[in-house]
């Protein structure tokens, strides 16, 4: 019977990969240096998709990622420029994370009707299409996310239940996690700003939608307006459908309902949980990672014995022990003033 259903399923899972891939004209654009271009190009070239890949870095700039490419050898690569001509006549465009808005490429592909996807959401959009089983959950925030993403994949490995993690995820690509996901896992997915573009442009939303915190970030590219940055955060929650569920911090769910007045926000209960994790602020991540596995299924007990035994995500706050007789903690993603003020009020 067990392995009916998997022959099955991988019957389903090439019929999805032809639908979406096979015989597709796709634009690449971005292939970058930290991983996860590469392999969403690779996942595209095996799937039958005809790949072009532009990007603004030269072929020296990009030498380590190409040489993880050499194998597919039909692959074409535009480097050191974008050409309008590479966005029209394709069958969509996949653009990394953080293109400027009113890019100019992106806008002749959509004046010439092209589809222009981004990995994470255009992963989720098959999935809730095809695998109607699957929950997908989308964490969110200017900080926090990493940790609350970190706290759930934890909780639910702890309790053996099936998890596939995505987003932002440094050199995790997205598209590849279709080889893995089957009907009825978890689909956790850490999302920024950006990648929350790419749902709202599929006019989409996870089915738990997580948002952690809303500060001051990234104005240099939202140039100075915090209206604009509070909208692609948005996007995680306003394409939600009936029975989905929106969790928010206290000071999160203000900053919401101060926008959208009739949304309902789930806010987790105050509880005080036993942790490795130090500050106000991982309270607040263990909380909203608590009510998440609670909407999912879990008991009180297991969830509260799984956040005992995480530890911090890797620059986030990190106790790397005593050096010397001083304990010595990585905090290297506390890059904001916001951030660096709770690092030093948690120690």
């Amino acid at each position: 019977m067990y392995i009916s259903y998997i022959i099955c399923f991988n019957k389903m899972r090439k019929e999805i990969y032809q639908k979406y891939f096979n015989n597709k004209k796709v634009t690449v654009m971005g292939l970058g240096l930290l991983g996860r271009g590469i392999g969403e190009t690779k996942f595209l070239y095996e799937n039958g998709a005809d790949v072009l890949v532009t990007d603004k870095k030269t072929e020296v700039e990009l030498k380590s990622s190409l040489l993880e490419l050499k194998d597919f050898k039909n692959i074409k690569y535009i480097l050191g420029e974008h050409r309008l001509e590479d966005f029209r006549d394709r069958d969509f465009i996949l653009k990394s994370a953080g293109v400027p808005l009113n890019n100019e490429f992106i806008n002749e592909a959509i004046k010439n009707n092209i589809p222009v996807y981004m990995s994470a959401a255009f992963v989720c959009d098959i999935v809730m299409k095809e695998l109607p089983n699957v929950v997908v959950i989308g964490v969110t925030g200017t900080r926090g996310k990493s940790t609350v993403t970190g706290i759930i994949s934890h909780i639910f490995k702890e309790n053996n239940m099936s998890v596939k993690l995505g987003g932002n995820i440094r050199g995790v690509a997205n598209l590849p996690l279709l080889d893995n996901i089957d009907d009825g896992d978890f689909l956790l997915m850490e999302l920024d700003s950006w990648q929350l573009q790419g749902f709202a442009d599929l006019k989409i939303s996870p089915h738990i939608a997580i948002f952690t915190s809303f500060l001051d970030d990234h104005m240099n590219y939202y140039k100075d307006d915090k209206e604009l940055y509070f909208t692609d955060k948005a996007k995680i929650y306003r394409n939600q459908k009936d029975g989905d569920v929106l969790i928010a911090s206290k000071d999160a769910s203000e900053e919401i309902r101060i926008r959208d007045k009739n949304q309902e926000v789930t806010i987790p209960e105050e509880i005080i949980f036993e942790t490795n994790l130090i500050g106000k602020h991982n309270q607040i991540a263990c909380r909203l990672a608590y009510e998440t596995c609670l909407q999912c299924g879990l008991d009180d007990k297991s969830i509260k014995e799984s956040i005992k035994t995480f530890k911090a995500v890797e620059g986030r706050l990190e106790d790397m022990g005593l050096f010397r007789g001083v304990r010595v903690f990585n905090d290297n993603n506390g890059t904001t003033e916001d951030a660096t003020v709770m690092a030093i009020d948690s120690i």
